[in-house]
């Protein structure tokens, strides 16, 4: 993984790793955590609001089904 300031690649930088191409991303999820080229709090915070909405949820029904 690598960052850059500005966080746009020029054409003709291209990454490689054991000589094959690395695909270029927005962002990408680690740990349950969203991280993006500027590092944008509120879509880390984004992401681990929705995990923590669908294991409420999972509680919720599990709750429910043995009352």
């Amino acid at each position: 993984m690598a960052f850059k300031k500005d966080g746009v690649l020029a054409r003709r930088e291209k990454s490689m790793y054991a000589e094959e191409p690395l695909e270029v991303v927005n962002g990408f999820t680690y740990v349950s955590v969203y991280f993006t080229s500027q590092l944008f709090m509120h879509k880390m915070t984004e992401a681990v609001s929705m995990n923590a909405k669908t294991a409420l949820l999972i509680l919720l029904n599990v709750s429910y089904q043995f009352k």
